[in-house]
Protein backbone atom coordinates (compact mmCIF):
# COMPACT_ATOMS: atom_id res chain seq x y z
CA UNK A 1 0.00 0.00 0.00
CA UNK A 2 1.25 3.69 -1.15
CA UNK A 3 2.52 5.35 1.91
CA UNK A 4 0.14 9.22 2.22
CA UNK A 5 2.61 12.57 2.25
CA UNK A 6 1.93 12.76 5.77
CA UNK A 7 2.78 9.82 6.75
CA UNK A 8 6.03 9.43 4.53
CA UNK A 9 7.33 12.92 6.37
CA UNK A 10 6.47 11.03 9.54
CA UNK A 11 8.28 7.77 8.76
CA UNK A 12 11.56 10.46 7.46
CA UNK A 13 11.67 11.56 11.32
CA UNK A 14 11.37 8.56 12.78
CA UNK A 15 14.29 7.03 10.05
CA UNK A 16 16.78 9.85 11.24
CA UNK A 17 16.27 9.91 14.81
CA UNK A 18 17.09 6.07 14.67
CA UNK A 19 19.94 6.47 13.28
CA UNK A 20 20.99 9.40 15.44
CA UNK A 21 20.06 6.99 18.22
CA UNK A 22 22.26 4.29 16.79
CA UNK A 23 25.16 6.24 16.16
CA UNK A 24 25.44 7.72 19.81
CA UNK A 25 24.68 4.41 21.03
CA UNK A 26 28.43 3.71 19.09
CA UNK A 27 29.65 6.95 20.22
CA UNK A 28 29.90 5.83 23.58
CA UNK A 29 31.68 2.72 22.83
CA UNK A 30 33.98 4.95 21.05
CA UNK A 31 34.55 7.15 24.28
CA UNK A 32 34.76 3.88 26.10
CA UNK A 33 37.82 2.68 24.32
CA UNK A 34 39.12 5.03 22.05
CA UNK A 35 40.98 2.46 20.02
CA UNK A 36 37.72 1.19 18.11
CA UNK A 37 37.47 4.70 16.99
CA UNK A 38 38.36 3.95 13.85
CA UNK A 39 36.46 1.05 13.36
CA UNK A 40 32.89 1.97 14.84
CA UNK A 41 33.64 5.44 13.16
CA UNK A 42 32.86 3.78 9.66
CA UNK A 43 29.44 2.77 10.98
CA UNK A 44 28.74 5.99 12.38
CA UNK A 45 29.76 7.34 9.16
CA UNK A 46 27.53 5.19 7.34
CA UNK A 47 24.74 5.85 9.20
CA UNK A 48 25.76 9.77 8.00
CA UNK A 49 25.81 8.97 4.93
CA UNK A 50 21.86 7.60 5.34
CA UNK A 51 20.53 10.97 7.38
CA UNK A 52 22.04 12.84 4.77
CA UNK A 53 19.68 10.96 1.70
CA UNK A 54 16.84 10.92 4.52
CA UNK A 55 17.21 14.59 4.98
CA UNK A 56 17.38 15.45 0.96
CA UNK A 57 14.77 13.36 -0.01
CA UNK A 58 12.27 14.90 2.61
CA UNK A 59 13.23 18.34 1.27
CA UNK A 60 12.18 17.24 -2.80
CA UNK A 61 9.60 15.95 -1.02
CA UNK A 62 8.67 18.78 0.46
CA UNK A 63 9.14 21.17 -2.47
CA UNK A 64 6.75 19.05 -4.11
CA UNK A 65 3.62 19.21 -1.68
CA UNK A 66 1.34 21.99 -0.90
CA UNK A 67 -0.67 20.15 1.79
CA UNK A 68 2.06 19.04 4.60
CA UNK A 69 1.60 17.80 8.56
CA UNK A 70 3.23 20.68 10.04
CA UNK A 71 4.11 24.04 8.37
CA UNK A 72 6.91 23.55 5.33
CA UNK A 73 9.40 26.06 7.38
CA UNK A 74 8.76 23.76 10.87
CA UNK A 75 9.05 20.47 8.88
CA UNK A 76 12.56 22.02 6.88
CA UNK A 77 13.60 23.14 10.19
CA UNK A 78 13.22 19.80 12.12
CA UNK A 79 14.51 18.01 9.19
CA UNK A 80 17.96 19.94 8.93
CA UNK A 81 18.03 20.05 12.77
CA UNK A 82 18.00 16.33 13.60
CA UNK A 83 20.66 16.35 10.25
CA UNK A 84 22.84 18.56 12.36
CA UNK A 85 22.80 16.52 15.52
CA UNK A 86 24.35 13.51 13.70
CA UNK A 87 26.63 15.48 11.89
CA UNK A 88 28.26 16.39 15.19
CA UNK A 89 28.21 12.78 16.38
CA UNK A 90 30.19 11.62 12.80
CA UNK A 91 32.66 14.57 13.75
CA UNK A 92 33.14 14.11 17.27
CA UNK A 93 34.07 10.63 16.46
CA UNK A 94 36.16 11.49 13.75
CA UNK A 95 38.29 14.24 16.16
CA UNK A 96 38.80 10.92 18.39
CA UNK A 97 40.96 8.91 15.61
CA UNK A 98 42.21 12.51 14.16
CA UNK A 99 43.99 13.16 17.28
CA UNK A 100 44.72 9.39 18.00
CA UNK A 101 43.06 9.23 21.44
CA UNK A 102 44.49 6.76 23.13
CA UNK A 103 42.72 6.78 26.86
CA UNK A 104 39.58 8.91 27.46
CA UNK A 105 38.44 10.49 30.88
CA UNK A 106 35.50 8.87 32.57
CA UNK A 107 33.63 12.79 31.50
CA UNK A 108 33.64 12.01 28.05
CA UNK A 109 32.06 8.57 28.43
CA UNK A 110 29.10 10.49 30.69
CA UNK A 111 28.76 12.93 28.23
CA UNK A 112 27.99 10.58 25.53
CA UNK A 113 25.82 8.53 27.31
CA UNK A 114 23.95 11.82 27.97
CA UNK A 115 23.83 12.72 24.49
CA UNK A 116 22.56 9.02 23.74
CA UNK A 117 19.51 9.43 26.77
CA UNK A 118 18.82 13.13 24.76
CA UNK A 119 18.16 11.00 21.51
CA UNK A 120 15.71 8.37 22.93
CA UNK A 121 14.19 11.56 24.30
CA UNK A 122 13.79 13.23 20.92
CA UNK A 123 12.55 10.01 19.39
CA UNK A 124 9.80 10.07 21.96
CA UNK A 125 9.16 13.14 21.29
CA UNK A 126 9.17 12.83 17.85
CA UNK A 127 6.77 9.79 18.32
CA UNK A 128 4.44 12.23 20.66
CA UNK A 129 4.27 14.81 17.78
CA UNK A 130 2.89 12.31 15.77
CA UNK A 131 -0.74 13.03 15.68
CA UNK A 132 -0.86 15.52 18.75
CA UNK A 133 -2.50 13.00 20.63
CA UNK A 134 -0.88 13.72 24.37
CA UNK A 135 0.35 17.37 24.25
CA UNK A 136 1.27 17.08 27.83
CA UNK A 137 3.82 13.96 27.45
CA UNK A 138 5.00 16.16 24.61
CA UNK A 139 5.71 18.79 27.09
CA UNK A 140 7.54 16.51 29.60
CA UNK A 141 9.53 14.98 27.07
CA UNK A 142 10.94 18.64 25.83
CA UNK A 143 11.11 19.03 29.24
CA UNK A 144 13.62 15.98 29.81
CA UNK A 145 15.29 17.25 27.12
CA UNK A 146 16.09 20.65 28.68
CA UNK A 147 17.19 19.01 31.88
CA UNK A 148 19.74 16.90 30.22
CA UNK A 149 21.13 19.21 28.29
CA UNK A 150 21.56 20.96 31.90
CA UNK A 151 22.98 18.05 32.61
CA UNK A 152 25.31 17.60 29.93
CA UNK A 153 26.79 21.34 30.56
CA UNK A 154 27.54 20.17 33.86
CA UNK A 155 29.35 17.22 33.25
CA UNK A 156 31.39 19.55 30.76
CA UNK A 157 32.22 22.00 32.93
CA UNK A 158 33.50 19.29 35.40
CA UNK A 159 35.65 17.47 33.34
CA UNK A 160 37.23 20.96 32.07
CA UNK A 161 37.89 21.74 35.25
CA UNK A 162 39.78 18.51 35.54
CA UNK A 163 41.58 19.21 32.87
CA UNK A 164 43.38 22.04 33.92
CA UNK A 165 43.95 20.83 37.85
CA UNK A 166 45.90 17.81 36.48
CA UNK A 167 48.53 19.77 35.16
CA UNK A 168 48.44 17.24 32.31
CA UNK A 169 50.16 17.62 29.13
CA UNK A 170 49.07 20.95 27.32
CA UNK A 171 48.03 19.37 24.63
CA UNK A 172 44.79 17.56 26.17
CA UNK A 173 43.34 21.11 27.50
CA UNK A 174 40.67 22.44 25.82
CA UNK A 175 41.47 25.33 23.34
CA UNK A 176 41.35 29.20 24.84
CA UNK A 177 38.72 31.08 22.97
CA UNK A 178 40.21 33.06 19.61
CA UNK A 179 39.48 36.32 20.87
CA UNK A 180 41.78 35.91 24.60
CA UNK A 181 44.48 34.13 23.17
CA UNK A 182 44.45 37.11 20.30
CA UNK A 183 44.83 39.89 23.34
CA UNK A 184 47.68 37.22 24.81
CA UNK A 185 49.52 37.72 21.72
CA UNK A 186 49.29 41.31 22.19
CA UNK A 187 50.88 41.36 25.76
CA UNK A 188 53.72 39.00 24.44
CA UNK A 189 55.02 41.12 22.40
CA UNK A 190 55.35 44.07 24.71
CA UNK A 191 56.33 41.69 28.06
CA UNK A 192 58.91 39.36 25.16
CA UNK A 193 60.61 42.79 24.40
CA UNK A 194 59.92 42.39 20.49
CA UNK A 195 58.56 45.85 20.70
CA UNK A 196 59.28 49.03 22.39
CA UNK A 197 55.94 49.28 24.10
CA UNK A 198 51.96 48.86 23.67
CA UNK A 199 51.59 51.50 20.85
CA UNK A 200 53.77 49.16 18.52
CA UNK A 201 51.87 46.26 19.63
CA UNK A 202 48.54 47.97 19.09
CA UNK A 203 49.71 49.08 15.27
CA UNK A 204 47.09 46.27 14.23
CA UNK A 205 43.88 47.84 15.95
CA UNK A 206 44.85 50.99 13.91
CA UNK A 207 45.36 49.06 10.43
CA UNK A 208 42.25 49.98 8.37
CA UNK A 209 42.23 46.71 6.76
CA UNK A 210 40.71 44.77 10.16
CA UNK A 211 37.94 47.87 9.99
CA UNK A 212 37.09 47.27 6.18
CA UNK A 213 36.61 43.71 7.05
CA UNK A 214 34.60 44.26 9.73
CA UNK A 215 31.89 46.20 7.53
CA UNK A 216 31.99 43.79 5.17
CA UNK A 217 31.15 40.74 6.90
CA UNK A 218 27.98 43.08 8.18
CA UNK A 219 26.83 43.70 4.70
CA UNK A 220 26.79 39.99 3.90
CA UNK A 221 25.16 39.70 7.37
CA UNK A 222 22.43 41.86 6.69
CA UNK A 223 21.69 40.01 3.08
CA UNK A 224 21.32 37.58 4.73
CA UNK A 225 19.00 38.69 7.80
CA UNK A 226 16.87 40.82 5.56
CA UNK A 227 15.81 37.90 3.23
CA UNK A 228 17.64 38.92 0.08
CA UNK A 229 20.09 36.07 0.07
CA UNK A 230 17.17 33.52 0.66
CA UNK A 231 15.11 35.12 -2.58
CA UNK A 232 18.31 35.46 -4.86
CA UNK A 233 18.86 31.71 -3.50
CA UNK A 234 15.72 30.34 -4.77
CA UNK A 235 16.19 32.58 -8.05
CA UNK A 236 19.68 30.43 -8.36
CA UNK A 237 17.45 27.28 -7.96
CA UNK A 238 14.74 27.99 -10.25
CA UNK A 239 16.61 28.66 -13.10
CA UNK A 240 19.11 25.87 -12.36
CA UNK A 241 15.84 23.52 -13.05
CA UNK A 242 17.07 20.70 -10.72
CA UNK A 243 20.50 20.67 -12.18
CA UNK A 244 23.98 20.94 -9.85
CA UNK A 245 25.76 21.58 -13.00
CA UNK A 246 23.66 24.59 -13.69
CA UNK A 247 23.56 25.89 -10.70
CA UNK A 248 28.13 25.62 -10.38
CA UNK A 249 27.91 27.55 -13.85
CA UNK A 250 25.35 30.20 -12.60
CA UNK A 251 28.17 31.69 -9.35
CA UNK A 252 31.02 31.29 -12.18
CA UNK A 253 29.15 33.66 -14.65
CA UNK A 254 28.10 35.57 -11.95
CA UNK A 255 31.87 36.32 -10.92
CA UNK A 256 33.17 38.97 -13.74
CA UNK A 257 29.68 40.40 -13.92
CA UNK A 258 28.91 41.27 -10.34
CA UNK A 259 32.38 42.82 -10.05
CA UNK A 260 31.20 45.96 -11.45
CA UNK A 261 28.53 46.15 -9.00
CA UNK A 262 30.35 44.77 -6.05
CA UNK A 263 34.77 45.74 -6.94
CA UNK A 264 35.86 43.90 -3.62
CA UNK A 265 36.11 40.64 -3.80
CA UNK A 266 35.57 40.01 0.04
CA UNK A 267 32.31 41.78 -0.58
CA UNK A 268 31.25 39.53 -3.08
CA UNK A 269 32.12 36.33 -0.90
CA UNK A 270 31.11 37.59 1.92
CA UNK A 271 27.23 38.55 0.21
CA UNK A 272 27.52 35.24 -2.49
CA UNK A 273 28.54 32.48 1.17
CA UNK A 274 25.13 33.73 2.55
CA UNK A 275 23.23 33.06 -0.93
CA UNK A 276 24.63 29.70 -1.42
CA UNK A 277 24.18 28.56 2.05
CA UNK A 278 20.58 29.32 1.84
CA UNK A 279 20.69 27.52 -1.71
CA UNK A 280 21.88 24.43 -0.26
CA UNK A 281 20.08 24.50 2.64
CA UNK A 282 16.80 24.86 0.54
CA UNK A 283 17.78 21.79 -1.54
CA UNK A 284 18.23 19.89 1.09
CA UNK A 285 22.30 19.59 0.08
CA UNK A 286 24.92 18.95 3.44
CA UNK A 287 27.49 21.01 3.91
CA UNK A 288 30.22 18.33 3.60
CA UNK A 289 28.40 17.09 -0.07
CA UNK A 290 30.89 17.39 -2.88
CA UNK A 291 28.47 19.93 -4.83
CA UNK A 292 28.71 22.25 -1.49
CA UNK A 293 32.60 21.96 -1.52
CA UNK A 294 33.13 22.68 -5.21
CA UNK A 295 30.98 25.68 -5.00
CA UNK A 296 32.91 26.91 -1.31
CA UNK A 297 35.96 26.09 -3.07
CA UNK A 298 35.02 28.15 -5.96
CA UNK A 299 33.87 31.18 -4.20
CA UNK A 300 37.44 31.52 -2.09
CA UNK A 301 39.59 30.80 -5.00
CA UNK A 302 38.29 31.93 -8.62
CA UNK A 303 35.94 34.59 -7.47
CA UNK A 304 38.74 36.88 -6.69
CA UNK A 305 40.57 36.80 -9.93
CA UNK A 306 37.28 38.56 -10.90
CA UNK A 307 38.66 42.16 -9.51
CA UNK A 308 42.30 41.46 -10.54
CA UNK A 309 40.86 41.16 -14.41
CA UNK A 310 38.42 44.17 -14.46
CA UNK A 311 40.70 46.82 -12.27
CA UNK A 312 37.81 47.85 -10.17
CA UNK A 313 38.79 48.57 -7.10
CA UNK A 314 40.88 44.90 -6.11
CA UNK A 315 44.20 45.95 -4.30
CA UNK A 316 46.28 43.49 -5.99
CA UNK A 317 45.52 45.04 -9.69
CA UNK A 318 45.36 48.80 -8.78
CA UNK A 319 48.77 48.31 -6.89
CA UNK A 320 50.20 46.64 -9.64
CA UNK A 321 49.21 49.40 -12.20
CA UNK A 322 50.78 52.16 -10.36
CA UNK A 323 53.70 50.50 -10.33
CA UNK A 324 53.18 49.70 -13.95
CA UNK A 325 52.37 53.20 -14.61
CA UNK A 326 50.50 54.60 -17.70
CA UNK A 327 47.68 52.36 -18.19
CA UNK A 328 44.33 52.82 -18.49
CA UNK A 329 41.44 50.57 -17.64
CA UNK A 330 40.38 49.52 -21.08
CA UNK A 331 44.62 48.39 -21.41
CA UNK A 332 44.27 46.97 -18.83
CA UNK A 333 41.52 44.93 -19.51
CA UNK A 334 43.22 43.84 -22.87
CA UNK A 335 45.99 42.81 -21.04
CA UNK A 336 44.63 40.85 -18.36
CA UNK A 337 41.08 39.14 -19.90
CA UNK A 338 43.11 36.91 -21.34
CA UNK A 339 44.94 35.10 -18.66
CA UNK A 340 41.88 35.75 -16.72
CA UNK A 341 39.37 33.75 -18.59
CA UNK A 342 42.12 30.99 -19.01
CA UNK A 343 42.72 31.04 -15.27
CA UNK A 344 38.95 30.82 -14.92
CA UNK A 345 38.11 27.80 -17.38
CA UNK A 346 41.22 25.82 -15.94
CA UNK A 347 40.34 26.50 -11.94
CA UNK A 348 36.72 26.12 -12.66
CA UNK A 349 37.60 22.62 -14.86
CA UNK A 350 39.33 21.21 -11.61
CA UNK A 351 37.16 21.95 -9.68
CA UNK A 352 34.19 20.54 -11.09
CA UNK A 353 36.76 17.24 -11.92
CA UNK A 354 37.44 16.99 -8.64
CA UNK A 355 33.83 16.91 -7.19
CA UNK A 356 32.10 15.79 -10.15
CA UNK A 357 30.38 12.62 -8.79
CA UNK A 358 28.34 15.61 -6.87
CA UNK A 359 27.46 17.25 -9.95
CA UNK A 360 25.20 14.65 -10.58
CA UNK A 361 22.36 15.40 -7.91
CA UNK A 362 19.28 16.62 -8.85
CA UNK A 363 17.97 19.33 -6.87
CA UNK A 364 14.59 19.78 -5.74
CA UNK A 365 12.28 21.66 -8.23
CA UNK A 366 10.70 24.67 -6.20
CA UNK A 367 7.23 25.90 -6.76
CA UNK A 368 7.14 28.23 -9.29
CA UNK A 369 5.51 30.85 -7.10
CA UNK A 370 5.31 34.26 -8.30
CA UNK A 371 8.11 36.69 -6.45
CA UNK A 372 6.69 38.67 -3.39
CA UNK A 373 7.62 42.33 -3.23
CA UNK A 374 10.50 43.68 -1.45
CA UNK A 375 10.26 43.94 2.08
CA UNK A 376 11.47 47.19 3.86
CA UNK A 377 14.51 45.52 5.36
CA UNK A 378 15.62 43.80 1.91
CA UNK A 379 15.25 47.13 0.27
CA UNK A 380 17.03 49.16 2.66
CA UNK A 381 19.82 46.28 2.17
CA UNK A 382 20.25 46.88 -1.46
CA UNK A 383 19.96 50.48 -0.98
CA UNK A 384 23.11 50.76 1.60
CA UNK A 385 25.00 48.14 -0.40
CA UNK A 386 24.26 50.48 -3.69
CA UNK A 387 25.59 52.90 -2.06
CA UNK A 388 28.94 51.66 -0.34
CA UNK A 389 29.64 50.15 -4.15
CA UNK A 390 28.94 53.06 -5.83
CA UNK A 391 31.61 54.95 -3.42
CA UNK A 392 34.17 52.27 -4.02
CA UNK A 393 33.73 52.63 -7.97
CA UNK A 394 34.81 56.63 -7.53
CA UNK A 395 37.83 56.27 -5.01
CA UNK A 396 39.30 57.91 -8.27
CA UNK A 397 36.80 60.88 -7.74
CA UNK A 398 37.27 61.49 -4.16
CA UNK A 399 40.23 59.39 -3.15
CA UNK A 400 38.60 57.89 -0.11
CA UNK A 401 40.31 54.82 1.41
CA UNK A 402 37.98 51.47 0.62
CA UNK A 403 37.92 51.26 4.40
CA UNK A 404 35.77 54.56 5.00
CA UNK A 405 32.38 52.90 2.30
CA UNK A 406 32.85 49.97 4.52
CA UNK A 407 32.67 51.50 7.55
CA UNK A 408 29.92 53.85 6.76
CA UNK A 409 27.84 50.61 5.54
CA UNK A 410 28.26 49.13 9.06
CA UNK A 411 27.23 51.97 10.37
CA UNK A 412 24.03 52.34 8.71
CA UNK A 413 22.95 49.00 8.96
CA UNK A 414 23.53 49.05 12.95
CA UNK A 415 21.17 52.32 12.74
CA UNK A 416 18.30 52.77 14.80
CA UNK A 417 15.38 52.76 12.23
CA UNK A 418 17.55 52.91 9.02
CA UNK A 419 19.28 49.89 9.31
CA UNK A 420 18.09 46.13 9.49
CA UNK A 421 20.55 44.54 12.07
CA UNK A 422 20.09 44.89 16.09
CA UNK A 423 23.30 45.24 17.60
CA UNK A 424 23.11 41.98 19.36
CA UNK A 425 22.18 40.36 15.89
CA UNK A 426 25.70 41.83 15.20
CA UNK A 427 27.38 40.60 18.33
CA UNK A 428 26.31 36.96 18.12
CA UNK A 429 27.19 36.35 14.48
CA UNK A 430 29.95 38.22 13.80
CA UNK A 431 31.15 40.01 17.35
CA UNK A 432 34.27 41.35 18.12
CA UNK A 433 36.23 38.22 18.03
CA UNK A 434 37.38 37.92 14.42
CA UNK A 435 38.39 41.77 14.69
CA UNK A 436 40.60 40.76 17.47
CA UNK A 437 42.23 38.12 15.90
CA UNK A 438 42.82 40.16 12.60
CA UNK A 439 43.73 43.47 14.36
CA UNK A 440 46.31 41.17 16.15
CA UNK A 441 47.77 39.46 13.41
CA UNK A 442 48.42 42.10 11.92
CA UNK A 443 50.40 43.83 14.53
CA UNK A 444 52.36 40.62 14.71
CA UNK A 445 52.76 40.14 10.79
CA UNK A 446 53.78 44.37 10.92
CA UNK A 447 56.15 44.09 14.05
CA UNK A 448 57.37 41.00 12.62
CA UNK A 449 58.49 43.02 8.94
CA UNK A 450 60.04 45.47 11.43
CA UNK A 451 62.60 43.38 13.27
CA UNK A 452 62.95 40.97 10.00
CA UNK A 453 62.26 38.20 12.07
CA UNK A 454 61.53 35.12 10.18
Amino acid sequence: MALTRDEMFWNAFSSHIEKTVQATKLLIDIMADPTRAEALGVEIGRLETEGDKITHETVIALHATWITPLDREEIHDLIARLDDVLDNVESASERVGLYEVIESRDEAVQLATVVHEMALLAQQAIGALRGMKDPKSLLELCGGLGRKEREADTVYRRGLAKLFKSGGDALEVHSTSAGVTSVVLVLALVLTGAVTGFAEALTGFADPVAYFLLGVLTIGLAVSRSGLAERIARFFLRRSRGSARSLYLQLLLAFPLLTFVLPSATTRTGILIHVYEQALELAGIPRRAPVARAIMMALNSINRLASTVLLTGGITPVVAAALIGGLYWSQWLLLMSVPYLALLAIGSLLIYLLYRRGFELRLPALPDDSPRPLSDRERRTIAITICASLLWLTDAVHHWHPVVPALLAWIFLLMPRVGVLTWSEFERDIGWTNFFVLASSLSLARNCTVTRAR
